[in-house]
């Protein structure tokens, strides 16, 4: 049987719960409402906001037609709970877009309060330290990393404090009650991103094996029982995301193998930007148009924040040596491991990161854990609960200081966090305005009456939504209309050929050395009937070609491209600070007001879905740059089946074939 430790006996469980709870959901919503009112963030993804009742259904079928010429979704389907749901519902009840976003955040801040709360009444901290606990945990600089632009990733750190404070009780009291909770959050934290869970498991499975081996507060047969439960009952409550994962992984894009390298991920992860909290790598980084993270700088630059936060995890580490000795170890081997992990891959030189850059090429598994500073939550736990402890030891000897001190705790999280008063939650860099221009919406229109029959072709390629308007990172047409789009982006989802076609034609594009006369047929090979100009896009964040000289390629294509159709008023492209470049000046073309889209029909466009005769086929041997060059030369009739040399079985198919 399991017993139930009284770590701090003489606490008080009733002085500050009255309005700790109030202050925790004060400062997880006020700053959150405060910050950038009327502007959409580009957190996490953009159609959940644009459209979220096509989101969902889209994310039911693991095979997507709408992007990338149809592709199998990378963790699409982990929007189906919670974060489509709370999206479709807050939209059916006309809640505006941006205060949707920012009842979402702060529910995730609070979520990850309350559920550190929870935990120390399970642990027996005095409510004096459970404040105190809750808002360095709740405060941390660690949400900043993902909080403007990819919050969902938040989850499995909003929901650690829940699910170790019921695997506790379910260690303690036995029966499916508790496990089930655990299932629950499991199934509602990890659809997303099962890598930060993974992780973050560390600590439950740890309390486990600190309290059967070294407390002797659990036997080994309730333990087992306890993790077979949860694991079991997680297990399959979690099946629909685990299947679409292991889906994915089989016969989807190599997303990890084709987004950042193992090196370029932990290059930041230093010990004492982990220790603070931080150590993201996207954190850090910036481009010509600015930092990637406004919040950024002043954890770089500023003694006082950077003497704060070092203070702080002096504090807690100091704090262990008041832990009583029925947690210490746990808590200390929690700290430990989370700071070893999070720090592994910092520069190549541990066991850990010769384990991952060994395992680049071979393992997915391990390529997936390049991300080590989600392990940082268990720093940040272990840091918390210390404090907490000191603060209820304290509180069983005086009540009055012990509150003094946890206010006082409360209001050094808030200055740690200088994002609470400022309002960079949502970064000026990625936001948008609520609504999308009307010139883009009446584009989606005219653009979904072409029918699905046929695809967009959008250029030119940009790695994420930037307009002049506003960022959405994501593609804006896919949340605008139901024709399909294709158009090249960071990753190449969608099959290697079409891939390795759609960028070889927006290669020579985005060089300047695109004939023109390429156009249409790779369109009707790519069964696109419309072509989409961007002209308000923010070119130089991504160094892109200026929409004056894409949409005169295509102003001079021959006829198999209809006439423009414009939207918008044509206004001159450019940014606050105009970009002089060579292009620039060299060529009178600059500057010319352009619409913010274009469109140009393909004559005879090729269906999606089709059947063609063997007769009369084009063989091409060669890559898309062959296609493009064969296209550009008019060896591709229209109408003709143009099939790759690369997909005969042998010669004698090849000669076949010829």
């Amino acid at each position: 049987m399991a017993s139930t430790p009284s770590s701090f006996p003489d606490a008080d469980h009733g002085h500050v719960g009255r309005w700790g709870g109030l202050l925790l959901a004060a400062l997880a919503f006020v700053p959150s409402l405060l910050s950038a009112p009327g502007q959409v963030a580009a957190d996490t993804k953009q159609y959940l906001y644009l459209s979220p009742g096509r989101l969902l259904r889209t994310a039911m079928s693991l095979w997507d037609p709408s992007q990338f010429g149809g592709y199998v979704t990378h963790q699409t389907i982990g929007y189906l709970w919670p974060a489509g749901p709370y999206y479709w519902l807050l939209d059916r009840l006309g809640v505006p877009d941006w205060m949707a976003q920012r009842v979402w955040l702060g529910l995730l801040f609070f979520a990850a309060g309350r559920g550190i709360w929870r935990l120390c009444r399970v642990l027996g901290i005095a409510e004096a330290g459970a404040l105190a606990a809750a808002s360095l945990y709740q405060l941390s600089p660690y949400v900043l990393t993902y909080a403007n632009r990819t919050s969902i990733l938040l989850s499995p750190w909003a929901g650690l404090g829940w699910i170790l404070a019921f695997t506790i009780l379910a260690a303690r009291q036995g029966g499916w009650r508790y496990p089930a909770l655990v299932a629950l959050i499991v199934a509602t934290v990890g659809g997303i991103n099962a890598t930060s869970l993974l992780l973050l498991a560390v600590a439950p499975l740890s309390w486990l094996v600190v309290a059967v081996a070294f407390q002797r507060s659990l036997d080994v047969r309730r333990a087992v029982a306890t993790t077979a439960k949860v694991g079991v009952l997680s297990t399959l409550m979690s099946a629909w995301w685990i299947v679409a994962l292991a889906v994915q992984s089989r016969f989807g894009a190599d997303v990890l193998a084709y987004s950042e390298t193992v090196q370029a991920v932990s290059v930041t992860s230093s010990a004492p930007e982990v220790v603070r909290g931080l150590g993201y790598w996207l954190f850090y980084g910036g481009d010509a148009t600015g930092p990637w993270n406004s919040a950024a700088p002043p954890y770089m630059h500023s003694p006082g924040l950077i003497m704060l936060g070092f203070a702080l995890c002096a504090l807690s580490v100091a704090s262990l040596l008041f832990v009583p000795a029925t947690i210490r170890l746990w808590l200390t081997s929690v700290w430990l491991i989370g700071a070893v992990v999070a720090v592994g891959a910092h520069e190549g030189a541990s066991p850990f990161a010769r384990l991952l850059l060994r395992g680049n090429a071979r393992s997915t598994v391990l390529l997936a854990l390049r991300s080590s500073t989600r392990a940082v939550p268990l720093v940040l736990l272990a840091g918390a609960l210390a404090v907490g402890c000191a603060v209820s030891r304290l509180a069983a000897w005086r009540r009055g200081p012990a509150s003094v001190a946890a206010i006082s705790l409360v209001g050094l999280s808030v200055l740690q966090l200088p994002a609470i008063w400022t309002g960079t939650f949502v970064d000026a860099q990625l936001r948008r305005p609520s609504e999308v221009p009307a010139a883009w919406k009446k584009a989606a229109d005219r653009l979904g009456q072409g029918g699905l029959d046929s695809r967009v072709l959008e250029i030119p390629g940009q790695e994420f939504g930037a307009y002049r308007w506003g960022t959405t990172t994501d593609q804006l047409l896919p949340g605008l209309t139901d024709r399909p789009l294709i158009t090249r982006d960071l990753l190449p989802l969608g099959s290697p050929e079409q891939m390795d076609l759609l960028f070889a034609l927006d290669n020579r594009l985005q060089n300047g050395t695109l004939d023109p006369a390429a156009v249409a047929p790779i369109a009707r090979l790519l069964a696109v009937g419309d072509v989409v100009v961007r002209g308000d896009e923010r070119f130089e964040k991504y160094r892109t070609p200026r929409p004056e000289r894409v949409a005169q390629i295509l102003g001079v294509s021959p006829a198999s491209l209809g006439p423009a159709v414009s939207f918008g008023e044509p206004t001159t492209n450019a940014g606050p600070v105009d970009q002089v470049d060579a292009v620039a000046l060299s060529d009178a073309l600059f500057p010319r007001a352009v619409p913010a889209a274009t469109m140009f029909p393909v004559a005879n466009p090729t269906p999606i879905v089709r059947q063609e005769s063997m007769q009369g086929s084009v063989v091409i041997d060669g890559s898309g740059d062959g296609l493009v060059s064969a296209a550009a030369a008019g060896l591709l009739a229209p109408g003709a089946l143009v099939r790759s040399a690369a997909g005969a079985r042998d010669d004698d198919q090849r000669r076949q074939w010829a």
